[in-house]
This record gives structure tokens, sequence and C-alpha cells, in this order.
């Protein structure tokens, strides 16, 4: 059910009217918040049911939305009956506690536009749907249904207004539609977001689409976050930050398991703060969840490095030296080009071991570019098709070494070369954000790449790597998501883009401003 849009769950009934009232026994209020939409954009919807009977009152948590369009036809939408409850992918049974009401008693549920992690959405879809495309005004009505099928509760009327969207708005929403009429798959969603965030992230669609946004920068993804939660209604942004909050929670023990303390506790500080703002959210659903964060779920600092000790301990009862080793060097065709150094190393210990950075795993020269690994696991690493675990760049006359755990691997004369790479994909430019932005004819722009490759890629400057405007571009790609690499400074009349092995990417002045990319960061 996570995965599962409620777009998927709204029938479309053919419209039979009803009185307004089909007992006295509660009273139903409706609210939409905002009641004023643009075309393809989504509204939390309330409803407040009020039993002014005198026995209790068992709802199924199954409602039914009718509206009015602008042309005077009606249609019915009906969820299957998860959407009133708390925990919105649970379906309600018969006499759900949850969905039972008192006399004399009232309950507020809320349809809730919902984003459960940055990387995971799951968005109710009722005024995105299909049937409010057109603009003007909609007058609608809800009708929560009973154990008793016979009986149901009609709310108050509402208008909406549907505003067709104008300008840099349109063209977002024309691109929108356009790829979904080609493909619905989540790697099309993934290359929307990225097109608009990059190109009209100033378009009021764009905060919606933060969550189908795909990368591995944190901080870039909380940034625009952060910026989404500035410019959506209450509802919306609530749901950001209820997102955010699991996320911080997640790289915390992301932290810990990686052996990088300081950044467990970064993301647990980020957490706190972030469920105390949440907790005093006039939704009540939003306050539950981050009150239990706060009381029940969240580590102190103390139990954190208690924690990351335990892991440290449990992984440093392998008594066995990790052996490191050089695999193979890349030392380039002349002289101008980077030294590639391909490190592994063997574990005769049946437990991964721990390392800190430091005296006992280091690499020279100090300005060699890696990222050194503390988590060694047995046996021999890489395996066939494996990244490596250290990929050293350094400048051509600078041969690197490691030292580990009491050993050295070091790049010497007879070093075999690295072979050649065969049936490697294409490294893809990225472009991430506007570095300084004058205006719209003069602008900077920062970029990154996505190498899908378990190995470095060697590419060099020529047509195969090359800048519209002033720029200089790395010559080494390693495997991964990478972020920042690249400045284009852009002149008047020439926009920033950069060419990577036949494919370009091109830089927009109305793009994510760079200083917010970054000011979100770990």
């Amino acid at each position: 059910m996570k995965n599962k849009t409620l777009a998927t769950v709204i029938t479309l009934l053919s419209f039979v009217a009803i009185p307004a009232f089909a007992t006295q026994n509660a009273v139903v209020t409706l609210r939409l918040e905002p009641d004023r939409l643009l075309v393809g954009l989504d509204a939390m919807v309330s409803l407040t049911v009020t039993n002014i009977g005198i026995e209790p009152l068992q709802l199924t948590g199954t409602f039914r939305m009718r509206a009015v369009r602008p042309e005077g036809t009606s249609l019915v939408l009906q969820t299957d009956g998860e959407s009133l409850l708390p925990d919105i992918f649970t379906f309600a049974e018969r006499n759900d506690s949850r969905l039972r009401i008192p006399a004399a008693h009232s309950e507020t549920f809320f349809l809730r536009t919902v984003v459960t992690s940055p990387s995971d959405a799951f968005m109710p879809a009722f005024f995105r749907y299909h049937h409010f495309d057109q603009p003007g005004q909609y007058f609608l009505r809800a009708e929560i249904l009973t154990r008793d099928r016979a009986v149901s509760f009609v709310s108050d009327q509402v208008s909406l207004k549907i505003e067709s969207p104008q300008g840099r708005d349109a063209t977002v929403l024309a691109l929108i539609r356009a790829a979904a009429q080609n493909d619905h798959s989540t790697s099309m969603a993934a290359n929307v977001a990225r097109e608009i965030m990059t190109r009209y992230s100033d378009s009021s669609y764009a905060p919606y689409w933060v969550v189908d946004y795909q990368t591995t920068d944190e901080a870039l993804r909380e940034s625009l976050y952060v910026d989404a939660i500035q410019r959506t209604p209450e509802s919306y942004a609530t749901e950001l930050k209820l997102a955010l909050l699991r996320q911080y929670q997640t790289l915390m023990g992301e932290g810990i398991n990686y052996f990088d303390l300081a950044t467990a506790l970064a993301y647990r500080e980020k957490a706190r703060a972030m469920a105390q703002d949440l907790s005093k959210s006039r939704l009540p659903y939003a306050a539950s969840e981050a009150t239990a964060v706060l009381t029940d779920t969240l580590p102190t600092p103390d139990q954190l490095r208690l924690q990351f000790n335990a892991r440290v301990q449990r992984f440093a009862v392998s008594t066995g030296a990790v052996v490191p080793f050089v695999q193979c060097v890349d030392r380039g065709a002349t002289k101008n080009d980077p030294m590639i150094a391909l490190f592994g190393y063997d574990s005769p210990n049946s437990l991964g071991k721990y390392i800190a950075v430091g005296a006992a795993n280091r690499l020279r020269p100090d300005d060699a570019t890696a990222a050194l690994p503390t988590y060694f696991g047995p046996g021999h690493t890489p395996r066939p098709g494996d990244s490596y675990p250290l990929v050293a760049v350094t400048k051509h006359d600078q041969a690197p070494s490691w030292s580990l755990d009491g050993g050295v691997a070091v790049v010497s004369n007879t070093t075999p070369a690295c072979p050649p790479q065969q049936n490697l994909r294409a490294v893809t430019p990225l472009f991430d954000c506007v570095s300084e932005k004058g205006n719209s004819a003069n602008f900077d722009a920062d970029f990154g790449y996505k190498n899908p490759n378990p190995v470095p890629v060697r590419i060099a400057l020529g047509t195969a790597n090359s800048t519209v405007g002033k720029g200089d571009p790395p010559t080494v790609f390693l495997p991964g998501e990478h972020h920042g690499v690249l400045t284009i400074k852009g002149k008047k009349d020439t926009t920033p883009a950069w060419t990577l092995q036949g494919q370009t990417v091109t830089a927009s002045s109305s793009a994510v401003q760079c200083s917010s990319k970054h000011g979100g960061g770990n």
C-alpha cells in the first residue's frame, strides 16, 4: 500500500442526488486548505464530524467527494476506506475505534497530501486528478459512510476555485502533462523533477516535485525541502517537515552504521529541532508523531555515543591485520593527466573490522583525492564487479600510498597498468544550481556528474568533454554521483553548458541558488 497513490483507489461514480442529510445524527463540516489552486495542485481536505445523536457513531473510513464542475456537470469520487485514518496506509476495520465517535462529541479527519520521506512519496491526488483540470469554480460536498450502509452523512457545501497557470507555470504544467502521456514510471517522475528543479525552480509547481527529485546529495535534497516548506500551504509544508524529520532519523542511524559519530550527532540535532517545531503544530497527526519522536524514539547524545562505541567494539574484536594492496594504476597519456590508483584489501577475519582514519588508516600524499573507508569486511575486496574501496587521484608525478593496519601499499614503477575498461556506461553531466546570479543574460552555474560504473572513467578535454563558457572541467570521473565539481562562468548572451560523451546539459538562470544548496548541509 505504501507506494500506491490515492489516485489508484479513487473510483469515478455516476452522480446520484441524495438529501442533504440521510439522518440527523451527525453534522459534517468540510474544509479545504487552500481553497484556490492552480490546475494540477492539491489541497488538504478536513472533515469535522459532530455526533448529535444519543448513541456512539461508527464510521467506516470511506467517503465520497461530490463535485459540480464549472459547466454544471457532476461527478463523484470515492475512496476505499483508508484515508480517514491517522495511518493512511491502514484500512479501517468495521469497528475501528479510531473511527468511533461518542455521542455529543466531534472528531476531525484529515485527507492528507502525504510525503513519507524525501525519497518515497505518497500523494493522495484529489485535485491533481484530471477531473479538476478545467479552470473555474467547483462546488463540493463530502459524504461519509457509516457501518450501516443505508446511513451516510453529507457535509456542507464549499467552493474551490481552480485557476489556469500562466507564464512559467504554464510551461511546467505542459512539461508534466507531456511526460505523463508517454511514461508513468518512477524514472519519468525523476526526470521531470530534475527538469523542473534545475530550470523552473521558481514555478509554483516546483515545491510539489521535490519528493521526486533523485539525488544522493543530502544537502541539496534538504535545501530543496526547506525552500518548498517556505513556499507551500501549511498542510503540505507540514508533510514536508514530517518527511525531513524521518529522513534526519534515518541519516542519524546511517551515521552510526558507517562509524561517523559526528554526522549522527548532527542529524540527531536536526531531528530534535524539527520534532520540537512540529510538536506545536495545530494539525494533530503532526504534533502526535513529533511528540512520539521526542519522548520515545530519539536517542540522547550520550545514547548515540554508546551505540557508536558498542558498534566500534563489535567490529574491533577482529584481530587479524587487514592487508592493503594496489590493484593497478592509470598514469594517463600525458604528464598533465592525473594519476589514478585503485586499491583493495584482504581481511583474514570472519567479521568486519573498524579502523579509524589516522595513523593506522592514512593515504599519502595528503592532498590526494580519495575517501578513506573505515569498515573492512571479511575476505578479498573488491570482488569482481564491485566498486573499489579506495580510489586515489593524485598529480601525475605523485605516487600514492595507503598505510592500513600496520601494512603499506605503494604505487611503484612495477605496479601494473589498469587494463582498458570494456562496456562502460556513459558518464552523465548534471546541472546543479546557479552559483552567481546577475541577470537572465549573465550568470554563473555549478555542475556535477553521475558515473554509473564501478571504476573511475577518464574523459580527456575535447569534443567529449567541453564547456560553453569559461570553466575547468575534470578529466577523471569517480564512481557515483558528485556535485559542485565544475563552475562555468557565463557571459552576456552565453548560457553555461557542459558536454560529456555526447550529452549536453545547459544551465538555467531560474534554477536553485547554490548558496541554498549548500546552506542545509551536514
